[in-house]
């Protein structure tokens, strides 16, 4: 079982920014599940807020067993990404995701892919990383001023909606395990915070950062070939009606969808159960089918 090792063993690129690269002996090794599809140039996972190593390098070990010749970046999540952060300060975090993907699209461009064939897989878990996905590809567009490479998207448990009771639970999973003396005042801060943010939600002081993300997932599609929602009627943050109200607006714009949809699983646990075959069987689905 990967651990948490794995993760650190990437290389840092920004506090938010993580790379993998494959051994040079692996350009030659054939994967495990061969696949008569070629490999994807790069995997982008975008984490859910707060995601811990040790969860992530589950994703990471599947993405190496599968597509052992493919670059991995991994792009972390937390809660001042989405309440704090200036946009000008995400970026520059972002700034070296963007430079690492033009880099794993030399010597073949996005100019020069005739075929118009997928070249990456955007896996997105949560509104926090649907979050971060958005303004990467924002900051892609800034930085390049051309046209997104194509792709396809994999949106685990998102987007959702928000909800004061939803987003006390996102914002306070990370403190389920934390010593009681910590947890409780953290707590109170938590629905302090988080009552002052509704209520100038509104009262339109700002807009509401989710119904951004929603509007933004499906407006930033250009190069995209496919999407898979991943998602369950028993997730306690992200409501399953939600989630297929967004698919069905990404179909009337006449993007390819595809919905997978579990009854008892938890909010980006999806991939427990029967020890991962289904999602992967979705995942791998979704790239070979182009």
């Amino acid at each position: 079982m990967p651990g948490s090792s794995q993760l650190l063993s990437l290389q840092k690129l920004s506090p938010s920014v993580y790379l993998w690269e494959p051994p040079s002996s692996h350009s030659t090794a054939p994967p495990i599940h061969p696949s008569p599809c070629p490999p994807p140039k790069l995997v982008l996972l975008f984490t859910w807020m707060s995601a811990q190593p040790v969860h992530i390098s589950k994703y990471i070990h599947n993405y190496q067993t599968h597509y052992p010749t493919s670059r991995i970046l991994v792009i972390r999540s937390s809660p001042l990404d989405i309440l704090y952060h200036r946009t000008s300060k995400l970026r520059r975090r972002l700034t070296p995701a963007v430079h690492d993907l033009l880099a794993s699209l030399q010597p073949t461009t996005t100019s020069a892919n005739t075929n118009n064939n997928p070249e990456l897989i955007i896996h997105i878990f949560s509104n926090g990383g649907s979050h971060q996905c958005c303004n990467f590809i924002s900051t892609y567009r800034t930085l390049t001023s051309t046209p997104f490479p194509t792709h396809i998207k994999i949106l685990d448990s998102c987007p959702g909606r928000a909800t004061f009771r939803r987003t006390i639970l996102a914002f306070s999973s990370p403190l389920s395990s934390s010593p009681l003396m910590i947890r409780l005042p953290s707590l109170l801060l938590i629905y302090l915070l988080m009552g002052i943010y509704f209520i100038a939600i509104r009262l339109r002081l700002f807009q509401d950062p989710i119904l951004r993300i929603r509007a933004s997932l499906n407006d930033f599609s250009q190069g995209e070939r496919g999407r898979c929602y991943i998602y369950s009627k028993a997730d306690p943050m992200v409501g399953w009606r939600d989630v297929e109200a967004h698919a069905i607006e990404a179909m009337e714009r006449g993007l390819r969808v595809k919905q997978e949809r579990y009854v008892a699983t938890g909010h980006c646990a999806h991939v427990r159960e029967g020890g991962g075959v289904r999602y992967w069987d979705v995942v791998n689905g979704m790239w070979e089918d182009e």
